[in-house]
């Protein structure tokens, strides 16, 4: 009997060392995806003007534009080409679009929504995005994707 009493105690034992082993963590599983995108992209970025493109060609002269986005959800930007204030407003608000910071939501859901690249030691990004007509006019800088290139 007392070799079944200590059996069954070193089962119980080895049952209770197995399951606090396993357990579902409790430790820092480090940053998400969002929280390592945000540091990245938060600091200021200035354009590479040779590489800002409206349909593929050049379009305006955007020396010294640079963009700023804050982990807060802002941005701002200083040296938008007179006309282009539809395309690059002075300020605003934004987020990623879901939880694995596949793209960014600029100012809101009736923004514009930028597909984007940053690479990891947060020195060059490219952003590209549609910028929609807000009067259904025909002008230049409606309808197709522009593309911006920037390095910090």
């Amino acid at each position: 009997m007392k070799r079944l009493s200590n059996l069954l105690a070193a089962l119980v034992f080895a049952s209770l060392v197995i399951f606090m082993s396993c357990g579902g963590g409790g430790g820092n599983d480090g940053p998400t995806v969002v929280e390592e995108k945000t540091e990245l992209l938060s600091q200021q970025w200035s354009v590479n003007a040779s590489k800002v493109t409206y349909d593929g060609g050049p379009e305006g002269d955007w020396s010294g534009f640079t963009l700023t986005f804050t982990a807060n959800g802002n941005y701002s930007t200083n040296g938008v080409p007179t006309g282009y204030e539809d395309v690059w407003p002075s300020n605003g608000s934004w987020e990623f679009t879901d939880n694995q910071a596949s793209a960014i939501q600029r100012d809101g859901n009736n923004g514009i929504t930028m597909d984007y690249t940053v690479n990891n030691q947060g020195t060059s990004l490219s952003l590209e995005f549609t910028v929609p007509d807000p009067n259904a006019r025909t002008s230049g800088l409606y309808d197709e994707p522009w593309l911006f290139e920037f390095s910090n």
